[in-house]
């Protein structure tokens, strides 16, 4: 796994220059990715944190989910914090998705500019929208990718070099919505039925595909560019 790779040694260097000790890593809770939606309170975050207390096989690999709400932004973080013992490392989340709604009612200037605001997060990170909600993404598994925010990493940006890269940095988004009459799209993420290919023993299961973009006007979401799985 590409992305769990590039973390652990990221950690390791923390430690080498001091930046964190090892008991202070053993407290770390790996960010894989993230995901907010818009709910009558206000956000609601969704957080998929890698489980490495056991292999670090692709295969293998698993991942838990940290929900939470607040009336901001930060808010929804820090309840998010508050459930958990140890310290999030957004070092090397390298996704984040936006419900569908909340681009469309709200925008996601708001949301970017928080992001962007926060030291942790990479501004190389992508964004995705989801057809739907952005918890419901994070909270698809499939037999072969059980780590969800990595599998919409290896949708928008393959590296078997037959597709084409559809995913946007943050700090890419930042500046087409800055800039009037830059057009700007994202990858569009769907989720669909298909128990035959979910992890062996569970039903109902829905895996994540890439389907076309959603397009935006300024930075709100106002339709879709669809096609079928890419």
């Amino acid at each position: 796994m590409r992305a769990l790779r590039a973390a652990l040694p990221a950690l390791a260097f923390a430690i080498l220059c001091g930046c964190v000790n090892y008991s202070e890593l053993k407290n770390v809770d790996i960010v894989a990715g993230m995901g907010v939606d818009s709910v009558p309170e206000g956000y609601a975050l969704t957080i998929e944190i890698l489980d490495v207390s056991g292999s670090t096989d692709e295969s293998a690999m698993n991942s838990k989910l940290v929900k939470s709400r607040g009336a901001t932004f930060a808010n929804a973080l820090e309840s998010a914090r508050s459930q958990l013992s140890g310290n999030l490392y957004f070092g090397n989340t390298q996704i984040v998705i936006v419900g569908q709604t909340l681009a469309e009612d709200e925008g996601v200037s708001q949301f970017l500019e928080w992001l962007l605001s926060k030291p942790e997060i990479r501004e190389t990170a992508n964004m995705a929208v989801a057809r739907g909600t952005a918890e419901g993404v994070l909270a698809a598994k499939s037999a072969d990718a059980r780590v969800s925010a990595y599998s919409v990493i290896q949708l928008i940006d393959p590296q078997d070099g037959k597709r084409e890269k559809s995913g946007v940095p943050l700090y890419r988004i930042a500046e087409a919505v800055n800039t009037p009459g830059k057009p700007l799209k994202l990858p569009l993420v769907i989720l669909r039925d298909d128990s035959g290919a979910g992890v062996k023993g569970e039903e109902g299961v829905k895996i994540i595909e890439l389907h076309g973009f959603a397009l935006f006007d300024g930075d709100r979401l106002c339709g879709f560019s669809e096609g079928g799985a890419v």
